[in-house]
């Protein structure tokens, strides 16, 4: 599975909630997408907070992949007595996929493990949100690993 895919698929179970059978699923994920900055992808989930991450940390093991830290930034706010919606940072990878791609390019390892970031919006709108991986080798000259990135 390349990484695009998986990334793909990771999104797709924290966003797919019941889809018109005349919607095709580049339309969805056209509807589902915002406006973000280069490189960056980003959906709306159809859950709340906690069930985007319940989901997203079940999708990571069922993977097989490794979930290597959870950031939750809105606590780390509240100890400092600030404000923030929640927004949490999930870093999670794997060794077989990560080191041909820092064996290629090594300065990728400052975007790896990947990430994946889920906020909540000022409207209460859910979002999910990960480096794009084509952007990323694109940023660090990385070449010869499109069948590995997707």
């Amino acid at each position: 599975m390349t990484f695009r895919v998986l990334l793909t698929a990771l999104l797709l179970s924290l966003t797919v909630s019941v889809v018109n059978a005349q919607d095709s699923s580049s339309d969805m994920m056209s509807d589902m997408m915002m406006e973000t900055p280069a490189g960056l992808v980003s959906v709306a989930s159809s859950f709340n907070m906690d069930e985007t991450q319940a989901r997203l940390e079940l999708a990571i093991s069922e993977a097989g992949l490794n979930l290597v830290f959870m950031l939750d930034h809105a606590a780390n706010a509240a100890r400092v007595d600030l404000e923030l919606r929640p927004t949490r940072l999930f870093l999670f990878g794997n060794p077989n996929v990560g080191t041909p791609l820092m064996q290629g390019a090594q300065s990728i390892a400052i975007d790896l493990p990947q990430k994946m970031l889920i906020w909540e919006a000022e409207d209460g709108q859910v979002y999910v949100g990960y480096n794009d991986p084509m952007y990323l080798a694109a940023r660090h000259g990385l070449t010869g690993q499109d069948m590995r990135l997707g």
